[in-house]
């Protein structure tokens, strides 16, 4: 997010889960969807293109987004709203669900993380063994190397990382049973050629799981989104909308609303084209399940002082009720979008026409 206006995107129900849930987070801003794009060189010139891929990696290898409580979704029970509308169950997390779209897929499983981060994703996915052996690929150096640390510290095998630019990287063919996608792919301007690379690495029948923010791009939210989070603002106490951003003094009195310049000056890669991933995606691969999972009023809300919502507060969590409750009633009626989304997918043979689908895209 630029001073990452984050979004934790959870990995279970629990507290202690949610707390390694999220390493790539989703800022405030955009909404107007970029036209179609073959990267970063043709938009902005080779030399651009180099500089801005410096500044995402510079950005992204910083340690200065892991405070906790800073993001929407790390207070428990919002978590465990976006578990049960993504998959049925409060209790079951995406990574858990996905698995139960992999039986035809034998072990010993290979698997592919995008924009893996510091690792948390890949290291569940071995400590669980879903899959057997993944390797995951970040443009940041100095995440990467803190993933390594990390399953080495786990005493995980089975894992290994290197850093590449996914806009310009070519995937070897066939390789792997699984690719997962975590708050990756609206971080990629390139995403045809990301989306192609995908089809061309996974093997047969090979499953593509992506749990992604596909609100508005740059996170320039609509001003009606704007207005609404703004008067449920008004309506929470003070002493819950003090900011816990250790730099960040004062209470969060309105949404978010982030210029572009300051989007680009903090991480130009930011939701560069969030709104296309599911309409390219589906073009692509068989959606075998899509859901969407809200967190449109709850990141505005919320973000940047979840923290102060303590589970053992129950006044605090009968604010985080009405506030689940409302976003809950509103997406679902089609009154306000969807900012985020769960997908599984499975390799077509052939490119697929996105309204001939049925996906619900």
């Amino acid at each position: 997010m630029n001073e990452r206006v984050g979004e934790r995107l959870a990995v279970s129900g629990t507290l202690e889960d949610q707390a390694v849930a999220s390493e790539r987070t989703v800022s405030s801003a955009g909404c107007v969807s970029q036209p179609s794009d073959p990267g970063q060189e043709a938009r902005w010139g080779k030399e651009d293109a180099k500089r801005q891929a410096r500044q995402v990696a510079a950005h992204w290898s910083s340690d200065e987004r892991q405070q906790e409580g800073i993001q929407w979704i790390s207070v428990t029970k919002v978590a465990r709203n976006v578990n049960w509308r993504a998959t049925g169950s409060a209790g079951m997390d995406w990574l858990a669900h996905s698995e139960s779209f992999m039986a035809h897929l034998l072990k010993p499983r290979v698997a592919l993380s995008l924009g893996c981060g510091r690792g948390i994703i890949e290291r569940i996915v071995r400590e669980r063994n879903i899959c057997q052996f993944v390797e995951g690929i970040d443009i940041a150096e100095g995440a990467v190397e803190q993933a390594r640390q990390l399953a080495a510290d786990g005493g995980l095998v089975g894992l290994e990382y290197r850093v590449a630019d996914l806009n310009e990287e070519s995937l070897p063919e066939e390789k792997y049973d699984v690719v997962y996608a975590h708050a990756v792919l609206h971080h990629l301007f390139a995403l045809e050629h990301v989306l192609e690379q995908v089809r061309r690495t996974l093997k047969p029948e090979g499953v593509f799981v992506l749990y992604e923010y596909v609100g508005p791009a740059q996170m320039q939210f609509p001003r009606k989104h704007l207005e609404l989070a703004d008067n449920l603002l008004r309506l929470i106490p003070e002493k819950y909308r003090v900011y816990v951003r250790a730099d960040a003094d004062g209470t969060k009195d309105a949404a978010p609303r982030l210029a572009l310049s300051q989007m680009n000056a903090a991480d130009p890669s930011e939701a560069i084209r969030a709104p296309e991933i599911l309409p390219l995606v589906a073009s692509r691969f068989e959606i075998k399940h899509l859901r969407y999972l809200g967190g449109t009023v709850l990141l505005l809300v919320l973000n940047e002082i979840a923290g102060n919502f303590k589970d053992e507060d129950p006044a605090a969590q009968s604010i985080i009720e009405s506030l689940v409750y409302l976003e809950n009633m509103l997406v679902d009626s089609g009154t306000l979008p969807s900012y985020h989304a769960y997908a599984v997918c499975q390799k077509a043979d052939a490119e697929l026409l996105t309204q001939t689908r049925g996906s619900g895209i």
